[in-house]
């Protein structure tokens, strides 16, 4: 979310989350038309409450395709705000694509889209870590949905404090993003805003921001020719985002709707409170509720849920239905490292759609690669040496351990980081197998020294670091790296 570098729609993803591994791999019919990737980023942090036009933004080039038409713009922006004046945690929030009409060249159409969360814990442990106002930066801006006023959002009513202050420091970046494309495409013929959980609030937040909010008049001082009016937004499993007169109010100006699964209790939560709470209690846009896919074990919130359940449900109305959308699965859910690299998905997939096959065996180091795999883990090891080998950080005292034993633990772990060091290839006269056969061997007596350092899930995570630097940093293939049990309990863990 912070190396924005990465950022290439065309190329397959996977990210570690609280309870194993997602893998993506948007539908070729989709960034197979992506000419131009760019981000839009801040040089300094923006005045929130100034014009959003007038914000320093610098727009870098990531990369370009010698094919397609269309073109996107990543754009940055702020989480984890509990006061619009606080300093945000920044990452990239969303995208905005500029997509021709494949029927009618002349043709194009605006999408923006927000990120949903990315989760680090549990949510008990989230919900104290936003009421204490630190944690996991996306999800103190889930938890702070008590009501506010902010003109900037919708001048009628209350809206979410988190999401509202988030979204303000999103205005600048897309405001920016929407300018080059009207000075390279012009006018488009439709705009949509859309998001998943977290993105849908903010999305739905969004919406109103540009048809009724203050944000508005700055779009239609510098775009007035855009179809304001006529904006439409489509969001998937919305929390609730503002209060009661936001919701009608809403409803004037926007048009849209958005999905989500029975069983949500994102969703729900909080659904028409009282006057007498505080927290934002309805949504932005039309509910349109589904039943779950039958045959999913998956938390409804899930994205490829929701989007099961669309399909099925246009399946059963007879709807029209493109054939390459059921075809495909663009997301998929793993227990371990191991799983994601052997194909072994726990999650949903639609009847009749192709299995993942996102990360593999033969693409995964090219996938690392693109990473920057050795370089992160440079960075992850200098801030272990720091943080994780400091015998009073991260340790939790053992019952009737003494201070002696303590200590010992603690020179050991100190002793082991030390030791440590980045396996990789080797030159020299040895023969491509006893190089393979060193780097296998040096990467066993790595992990073995890191079982030695306190805390399991320090050595846990930093086993499998090893594994996957030595990996990307010699010719190992993934055979070689199984073939030992200490590196494939690693990658197992």
């Amino acid at each position: 979310m912070t190396q924005y570098s990465q950022l290439n729609p065309r190329l397959p993803a996977f990210t570690g989350t609280a309870d194993g591994y997602v893998s993506i791999q948007t539908p070729a019919y989709i960034t197979d038309k992506i000419k131009t990737v760019e981000v839009a980023q801040y040089k300094v942090a923006p005045n929130v409450n100034g014009d959003p036009g007038s914000s320093q933004v610098e727009i870098r080039d990531i990369c370009d395709y010698p094919d397609g038409t269309d073109h996107l713009i990543g754009f940055e922006g702020g989480h984890g705000l509990i006061a619009s004046t606080t300093e945000p945690a920044w990452s990239l929030m969303g995208y905005v694509l500029m997509r021709k009409d494949p029927k009618n060249p002349d043709m194009h159409d605006i999408h923006i889209a927000f990120r949903g969360s990315r989760s680090g814990g549990s949510i008990a442990r989230t919900v104290v870590q936003a009421l204490g106002s630190h944690g996991n930066p996306d999800w103190v801006t889930d938890m702070a949905n008590y009501k506010v006023e902010n003109n900037w959002v919708s001048k009628v009513g209350t809206v979410g404090k988190g999401f509202s202050y988030a979204l303000q420091t999103c205005f600048g970046t897309v405001h920016h993003a929407l300018k080059r494309l009207d000075r390279i495409y012009g006018t488009p013929r439709k705009i949509t805003v859309t998001g998943h959980s977290l993105g849908a609030a903010l999305a739905s937040q969004m919406a109103i921001a540009m048809t009724n909010g203050s944000f508005s008049a700055y779009l239609v001082r510098d775009l007035p020719a855009w179809p304001w009016n006529s904006l439409r937004y489509v969001g998937w499993a919305q929390p609730t985002c503002g209060s009661k007169d936001f919701s009608t109010n809403w409803a004037l100006w926007v048009n849209g709707c958005f999905y989500w699964v029975k069983g949500d209790s994102v969703v729900t939560i909080g659904e028409g409170s009282s006057k007498g709470v505080a927290m934002a209690s309805q949504h932005g846009g039309q509910s349109v509720m589904f039943e779950k896919p039958g045959g999913a074990s998956d938390n409804s919130h899930e994205i490829f849920i929701a989007r099961g359940a669309l399909l099925a449900e246009l399946g059963r109305a007879g709807a029209f239905l493109d054939s390459r959308l059921s075809a495909v699965t663009p997301w998929a859910k793993y227990n371990t490292f191991f799983d994601l690299v052997e194909g072994n998905a726990k999650s949903y997939k639609f009847p009749g759609a192709s299995s993942p096959n996102h990360i593999t065996q033969q693409n995964i180091r090219s996938v690392l690669n693109n990473y920057q795999a050795t370089k992160n883990f440079e960075r992850f090891f200098n801030i272990l040496t720091v943080v994780a080998l400091d015998s009073k950080a991260y340790k939790k005292l053992k019952l009737f351990q003494s201070e002696k034993e303590r200590q010992v633990k603690s020179v050991q772990a100190k002793k082991a980081g030390g030791a440590l060091r980045a396996v990789g290839w080797s030159g020299g006269a040895m023969s491509m197998q006893d190089m393979k056969t060193k780097v296998l061997d040096d990467l066993v007596d790595e992990i073995t020294l890191a079982d030695t350092i306190q805390g399991s899930n320090t050595a846990k995570y930093l086993g499998l670091a090893l594994a996957v630097n030595a990996f990307s940093r010699s010719n190992l293939s993934w055979n070689d790296l199984k073939s030992r049990a200490v590196i494939l309990k690693c990658l197992k863990s």
